[in-house]
């Protein structure tokens, strides 16, 4: 029998995964309404915070209103989602001035359900402040500040940096843009219509941004910026200074809707600050990005996401000189998919202790897969940041989309905390390349027959790790004791100490808890858990909690 790592809810792949700084959950509790409900509130005081934006979109079923609501908070930083489909949702809250507090157990999106209650923790967000000079050494007004986050706290770069924050200056060249997450930052300045698209394509204009303190973006000094704390004196010394254009067209869109759109991003290689342009597919798929200061670029397209449609330009470099660019040809090439099929066993030998008022529907699960780091590395931000995440129908069908060529690593949340996944076949033959949890795809590949069963009865387990220090990054690793089982886990140790991993499969299992290693192979961890051998049984629909489980060096 094959074996597989399957994650799974709160679970992190062994083999990588992406942040998500802006779902982050402190709290949930079940409710039979089917709404979401819960409260904003400031972190420390824990005072509400009234006229939050809370964001809800319903995953994996694309877009249009029926998918996507938002609300604000009221004066108790209270807020309540209704008329919510069966669906997982990913959120986003907004508030003047706040970020949401930093999780260092946030290792992966979290989606929520109707009928939970949720309380989201803010923090204030960073500050920069400074003023814009002209040539002249005056203060310069209305002038257009902007500024984008190009690295992480812990110097990693971002990958979704296509927009940033704006701001205009007052009549003493002054300008404060707070709210900001922590991490590095590039701070530019231009004129008025800096933003302005250029109707001449090839008619080079003056208004390319400063960069601070008085750069190219090549030049640009970045700016740190922390959590609550203002970073004073960040002056742009604008100066005027030739800029140029990068021109083309996108080729082989025929497939595409008419009434598809193609995204075309221009992205600065060593910042990967991005701007981005829309234009309708059909038979003139021109473009031009005006103001471009001298550098290496990466160009790319996109159109039809979330479609049988969806399809990219691969990367293409060039490099901007003291003169334009022009005739680039970005070629579409089709998505890769994966299509398949969730199995809820019912049988009638179904668990007594497991037993729910409401009946489980394929509808409620969420699969996602996650790009690879290294595969990610290679493909453009705008590409990397897009979602590869389906809900299934009412049948069970479901597809991902939007894949690039690579390795991806699936997830699984099932209906409920009763459910777990019995196994994943593939209904092909040949078999896809399918190791462990990790899914291989080439550019444009379309993978059919994909089935995951799950069945009712899952177990689970929480406790505390002992003797773990402050701001160790540790994770509790759940191994089959059985070498022919289905159903490794894991989950990462949140900062108090305590964790919890659910949707296990009844049996026999060691756990370990250690920190995470380069190359970690379902052997390695079996080599250590069997030497650790702190091993449980755990029954159907047992919750096994306040687990004391001892730190692996």
């Amino acid at each position: 029998m094959k074996l597989f790592l399957l994650t799974v809810f709160v679970s992190v792949s062994l083999f990588g995964s992406q942040g998500s700084a802006q779902t982050a959950m402190t709290s949930v509790e079940a409710r039979p309404a089917p709404s979401i409900t819960g409260r904003v509130v400031a972190s420390g005081g824990n005072f509400p915070i009234a006229n939050a934006r809370v964001m809800a979109r319903a995953v994996g079923v694309g877009g249009g209103p029926s998918s996507t609501q938002m609300v604000m908070t009221n004066e108790e930083g209270k807020f309540q989602l209704t008329n919510l489909r069966s669906a997982n949702y990913a959120i986003r809250v907004g508030a003047a001035g706040y970020i949401l507090e930093p999780s260092s157990s946030a290792t992966s999106a979290t989606f929520y359900r109707p009928g939970e209650e949720v309380t989201f923790r803010m923090v204030k967000g960073g500050v920069i402040t400074g003023r814009v000079l002209n040539t002249n050494g005056e203060p310069m007004t209305l002038a257009r500040v902007r500024v984008v986050r190009v690295k992480d706290p812990e110097g990693g770069p971002v990958r979704d940096t296509g927009g940033g924050r704006d701001w205009i200056t007052d009549d003493r060249g002054n300008y404060r843009i707070y709210g900001l997450e922590p991490g590095a930052y590039a701070v530019s300045a231009g004129p008025p219509n800096a933003f302005r698209v250029a109707a001449t394509p090839g008619q080079n204009t003056d208004t390319a941004f400063t960069y601070h303190p008085s750069a190219t973006l090549e030049g640009a000094s970045l700016v740190n910026v922390y959590p609550g704390d203002e970073t004073r004196g960040i002056d742009i010394r604008y100066r005027i200074q030739s800029s140029n254009f990068v021109s083309g067209i996108v080729a082989g869109n025929g497939t595409a809707s008419s009434r598809a759109v193609i995204s075309v991003t221009l992205s600065h290689v060593a910042t990967s600050v991005a701007s981005t342009i829309v234009i309708p597919a059909g038979p003139n798929t021109a473009f031009s990005f005006d103001s471009v200061s001298d550098g290496a670029y990466e160009l790319t397209a996109v159109t039809a996401l979330g479609t049988s449609d969806a399809a990219m330009a691969l990367p293409q470099r060039v490099t901007v000189r003291g003169a334009n660019v022009g005739d680039v040809v970005l070629k579409l090439t089709p998505f890769g998919s994966v299509t398949g099929r969730v199995m809820l066993e019912t049988t009638t030998d179904a668990v007594e202790a497991c037993r729910e008022s409401n009946v489980a529907s394929p509808e409620a699960v969420l699969i996602t897969a996650r790009r690879d780091k290294e595969a990610t590395k290679q493909i453009p931000a705008v590409i990397s940041s897009l979602p590869v995440e389906a809900q299934p129908d009412v049948r069970g069908e479901f597809s991902l989309t939007n894949m690039t060529a690579g390795r991806y690593s699936l997830d699984v949340r099932p209906p409920n905390r009763l459910w777990y996944v019995r196994g994943i076949t593939w209904a092909t033959n040949p078999q896809p390349k399918f190791s462990l949890n990790s899914l291989t795809l080439k550019q444009g590949e379309r993978l059919q027959g994909l089935t995951i069963n799950m069945a009712r009865g899952a177990a689970s387990i929480s406790g505390r790790v002992s003797a773990a220090a402050d701001g160790e990054s540790l994770h509790v690793y759940v191994v089959p004791a059985d070498t022919g089982a289905l159903r490794y886990s894991e989950s990462p140790v949140k900062p108090d100490g305590t964790f919890s991993v659910e949707h296990l499969s009844p049996g026999r299992y060691w756990l370990l808890a250690r920190t995470p290693a380069v190359g970690d192979t379902a052997k390695t961890l079996r080599r250590a858990a069997e030497k650790a051998n702190l091993a449980v049984e755990l029954q159907p629909c047992q919750q096994l909690v306040n687990y004391t489980l001892n730190l692996t060096h």
